[in-house]
């Protein structure tokens, strides 16, 4: 049964990123729009490695911007702890790609 929740997941996953993909399109953002998937995954984690080695986690940073009391950025708060699931599979895919590379 828990193999068919992972699959939900993975294909609710893959239906975000794809929406991701076309609203990128819609709003024209330029170099983002041209990056690969890859390309765009590796830019994601070092924004989130950026913000973590500058609060200590990502849950610090989230902990920090709703502390602060403005709405604005409650609500940024509120972005980032919503993508942390996508955040992990991000990190899965690469640790994934790096194991992969030390096998034969």
């Amino acid at each position: 049964m828990s193999w068919l929740l992972n699959w939900d997941l993975e294909a609710m996953n893959r239906a975000i990123e794809a929406r991701i993909r076309k609203l990128e399109k819609e709003a024209n953002m330029g170099a983002l729009q041209r990056l690969t998937d890859e390309e765009l995954e590796a830019r994601i984690l070092a924004e989130f490695r950026t913000l973590a080695a500058e609060h200590g986690s990502v849950m610090d940073a989230v902990r920090y911007y709703r502390g602060l009391g403005i709405p604005e950025l409650s609500q940024h708060a509120d972005a980032l702890e919503a993508f942390i699931p996508q955040l992990q599979e991000i990190i899965g895919r690469e640790q994934g790609k790096r194991l992969a590379d030390l096998l034969p």
